[in-house]
């Protein structure tokens, strides 16, 4: 959400309901009066009015030859409403014109979320003001779409609920550290804060509505009733259902609930263990940390209800290859449903290489799982040669190369199966090679290889 961000100065300005107000107070040099100018910044994207909530840092550059250019950075607390800057600037006459460039960031990773320049017209002895617009260019620019976790819910007049959203791009990849603005359709049914966190205030319903914040047409809802007597947690499930974190990482967790009618109920009472500490820790809120390499099974449980999600933590150095079935470690699904198993290589951790060439292979159980097809996944690595003579047996080969490489996380392949019979079946990885494009660098020996399973039931 937004906070309200004005400025007042001896020169009165008028903000907008989307604008906030820096000043940039020159003082008369060289003989010339003082002269000063208000910059009124008008958020892209933005939904409400005042500065975004994820900026709390604003730097502002200000460009007047021959004076050298000068540029300040001021913090903005949590709460504060006013900021004032005060920079000299040499005027060249009795009018000048000055290139401003406006930033604004958000100082735990020093993203720059927001930018604009403008020329402005400075007249000694006046005081002028002149809007900016901050075009938002954080994660997020090219996003397709927005959804909000949970989708809907069923809770007590005093219940709590933390909502969630994914966002994705146009590649199809979900967008990391892009903000999203919450709001209630009916705060007097249930209110939301910044964070997403919701309290049902009184009984009847209500749409929850997270929009965008890189693009604010791009928005999703969730209904929530509020009632008393909701029924209690019978079932729960944790998103992601599988993470990879470097040593030193982190990721949240989000729980849904729901209750004995299907409904989405408060995720409340929900307990956090991980079984393996020693790599991965995780706290009261869901929080999980990579300790040391390895995989750590993390478990939610409320009752009898419980759900496990599996972390793997990569040391540097360590590329990670998964083959997960509806991007769960541990999935679950009904005879006759469709499995998708996506299998990816993540060389976050290896920063300094890119992907060339690799040759795996898929084992599975054919008695529950069919082979139905192998696709590449658009957007990902370059299309592989496909061996589907032993899929009968429960067996898939397949490799690529590409000579100029990719970076980071890339999808390799998507193979599709239907489950047949209930019973369990692992999705088992295998590589006999995993290699650097240019530096021609083995990366097979110190690789992390990531199995699921599938119960059908």
């Amino acid at each position: 959400m937004s906070r309200r961000f004005h400025l007042v100065t001896a020169a009165a300005l008028l903000c907008g309901a989307a604008a906030g107000c820096l000043d940039a107070i020159a003082p008369g040099h060289g003989g010339a009066r003082g002269a000063s100018f208000g910059l009124i910044p008008v958020f892209e994207g933005a939904t409400s009015g005042g500065i975004p909530g994820d900026v709390d840092l604003i730097r502002l550059t200000i460009h007047d030859p021959p004076t050298p250019d000068t540029t300040i950075d001021r913090s903005v607390a949590p709460g504060q409403d006013s900021i004032t800057l005060t920079i000299p600037i040499v005027l060249n006459g009795a009018r000048d014109l000055v290139v401003v460039q406006f930033q604004a960031l958000r100082s735990s990773d020093s993203t720059v979320l927001y930018s604009g320049t403008d020329t402005v017209p400075v007249s000694a002895g006046q005081a002028t003001s002149a809007p900016v617009v901050a075009a938002y260019v954080g994660p997020g620019k090219n996003i397709l779409s927005i959804s909000i976790v949970p989708s809907a819910a069923i809770l007590q007049p005093g219940d709590t609920l933390s909502f969630q959203f994914r966002a994705v791009d146009s590649a199809g990849d979900s967008i990391v550290g892009m903000p999203g603005l919450f709001a209630s359709r009916a705060p007097a049914v249930i209110s939301v804060a910044a964070s997403g966190l919701a309290k049902a205030i009184d009984t009847g319903s209500a749409y929850v509505v997270v929009t965008s914040g890189a693009r604010s047409s791009i928005k999703d809802s969730a209904r929530v009733t509020v009632t008393r007597g909701a029924q209690g947690i019978v079932s729960l499930a944790l998103q992601p259902g599988f993470a990879m974190v470097q040593v030193g990482g982190n990721v949240t967790l989000a729980v849904t609930a729901k209750d004995a009618n299907g409904n989405t109920v408060s995720a409340t009472g929900v307990g956090f263990v991980s079984r393996s500490p020693g790599v991965a820790s995780v706290g009261g809120t869901g929080l999980v940390s990579g300790v040391a390499a390895g995989t750590a099974v993390i478990v939610a449980s409320a009752g009898a209800a419980a759900d496990s999600m599996l972390v793997a933590v990569a040391a540097n150095g360590s590329a990670v290859v998964s083959a997960l079935a509806s991007g769960r470690a541990f999935a679950q699904a009904k005879v006759g449903d469709t499995v998708a198993v996506l299998v990816t290589a993540d060389l976050r951790a290896v920063p300094a290489q890119l992907l060339g060439s690799y040759n795996a292979m898929l084992i599975w159980n054919p008695a529950a799982l069919r082979y139905v097809a192998s696709d590449t996944v658009a957007g990902g690595f370059a299309g592989p040669t496909i061996n589907a003579d032993s899929a009968a047996t429960g067996q898939l080969r397949f490799g690529s190369a590409d000579p100029n490489g990719t970076a980071g996380q890339v999808a390799l392949l998507q193979v599709t199966f239907v489950a047949t019979a209930s019973g369990s079946s692992p999705i088992l990885i295998g590589l006999s090679d995993l290699s650097a494009a240019k530096t021609f660098t083995q990366l097979l020996p110190a690789a992390m290889l990531v199995s699921s399973s599938v119960t059908v039931r």
